[in-house]
C-alpha cells in the first residue's frame, strides 16, 4: 500500500489496480493461443485471483466466486483454441441483428445516441494522449469495452506513477478522470452487458468473469468515489486542464495494446 499524497486515506496499491482492469480487458479480447494457454492451464485465472486478494475493497467478492476458477478449468480442459474461438464469435460478434451480447457502450444505452457516445469515449482518450489504435487486428470502435477497460487500467497506472512522483495536482486529476469516466460511461451500461452475458454465454469463462468484472467495476467505483472526498476542499474540484499528455503516456499505451493481442489504445500522433 502506497500512502496518498496530501491524503490521510491509505490507499489501495493502484498498480495492482491497474493489473486488474488490463487482466480483465483481455476476457473480452478475440482469443489468442497465448490467451488460451493461460486460461487452460490456470495461469490467467491464479493471477486474476492474486491481484482481487490484494486489493481491500475486492478481495470480498472473490468469497462467492470460489469454485469460479476450477469451473472454468474444467470446461475449457475438453475445448480446442477454434472451439473458444467459436464460442467467442457466437456471444459477442456473430448473430442478427446483432450478437447475443455486443460488447459497445452504444449498444447497451438506451436513448443516447450512440455517435455522441462514441464522440466522447474518444475524447477523454484524446484528452489523456490516446487513441484507438489502427494496427491490423486491432482496430475497434471506441466505445467497446476492452478500450475503455484498458483506458481505466492507464489512468490507474498513472495515479501510480503520480504518487511515486509525490505531484498532487497530477495525482488529483488521474483520480478524478477514473471517476469521471466511471460514471459518465461504464457504470451506465455494465450491469446490463453483465446480466446480458449470463443469459446468453455458453462458457463461464465468459458469463463467470463477467459477473466478476461487473462487480469489480462497482466496488472500484465506490472505492475511487471515496478516495477522491478525501482531497482537501480546495482540491476537490479540478480545473478544466486535464494532467497533460506526455511521452510517458507512450509507454502505458504500448503496454496496454501488448498484452494477449486485442483491441487497445495507443499513443496519439501529434
Amino acid at each position: 500500500m502506497s500512502q496518498a499524497v496530501g491524503l490521510p486515506l491509505t490507499v489501495a496499491n493502484p498498480s495492482v489496480r491497474s493489473d486488474a482492469y488490463k487482466l480483465f480487458s483481455i476476457v473480452f479480447k478475440y482469443p489468442t493461443e497465448e490467451a488460451f494457454k493461460a486460461y487452460q492451464s490456470g495461469e490467467f485465472i491464479t493471477a486474476l485471483w492474486e491481484v482481487l486478494s490484494a486489493l481491500p475493497h475486492t478481495k470480498g467478492i472473490l468469497e462467492a466466486e470460489a469454485e469460479l476458477p476450477m469451473t472454468i478449468q474444467q470446461e475449457l480442459g475438453g475445448l480446442s483454441l477454434l472451439d473458444l474461438e467459436v464460442k467467442f464469435n457466437q456471444t459477442f460478434e456473430v448473430g442478427a441483428p446483432e450478437p447475443l451480447c455486443p460488447p459497445y457502450e452504444g449498444l447497451f444505452r438506451k436513448g443516447v445516441e450512440r455517435t455522441w457516445i462514441m464522440i466522447e469515449v474518444a475524447e477523454f482518450y484524446k484528452q489523456f494522449g490516446l487513441k484507438m489504435s489502427t494496427e491490423e487486428g486491432k482496430r475497434e470502435l471506441p466505445d467497446h469495452l476492452c478500450p475503455e477497460l484498458e483506458f481505466l487500467h492507464f489512468l490507474a497506472f498513472k495515479e501510480a506513477q503520480a504518487r511515486e512522483e509525490n505531484t498532487t495536482d497530477l495525482l488529483k486529476g488521474y483520480v478524478h478522470a477514473q471517476k469521471d469516466f466511471l460514471e459518465r460511461h461504464i457504470m451506465t451500461w455494465i450491469s446490463e452487458f453483465s446480466k446480458k452475458l449470463q443469459a446468453s454465454a455458453s462458457l463461464k469463462l465468459f458469463s463467470g468473469l463477467g459477473r466478476l468484472m461487473e462487480q469489480f467495476v462497482s466496488a472500484e467505483h465506490e472505492y475511487v468515489r471515496t478516495l477522491f472526498k478525501q482531497f482537501p476542499e480546495d482540491q476537490k474540484e479540478p480545473s478544466d486542464e486535464v494532467p497533460e499528455a506526455g511521452a510517458k503516456e507512450g509507454t502505458l499505451a504500448n503496454e496496454a495494446t501488448s498484452a494477449q493481442g486485442g483491441v487497445g489504445l495507443t499513443r496519439e500522433t501529434v
